[in-house]
């Protein structure tokens, strides 16, 4: 399991809500799940979410600025 690391953890944050912002999503349901999981950056982050371990502090600490990212956080774990 991975340590939480503030900085890295931010950093993908952006970097999949800079993909998905990218990304033409406007379609049906089943190509817009589709379409979001053909994006790299989406898989990467479920990835490294699903390796942190998001009960520790240091990930409620990383992500106390917003507590809705927070719970969506836990909510992916």
């Amino acid at each position: 399991m991975l340590t939480v690391n503030k900085e890295e953890l931010l950093t993908k944050v952006q970097e999949l809500v800079d993909a998905l912002s990218k990304a033409d999503l406007s379609a049906d349901a089943h190509v817009f799940v589709q379409s979001v999981f053909q994006i790299e950056a989406v898989s990467e982050f479920l990835i490294y979410v699903s390796r942190l371990p998001v009960f520790d502090k240091a990930f409620s600490h990383a992500l106390s600025h917003d507590l809705d990212l927070l719970a969506l956080g836990k909510k992916l774990k």
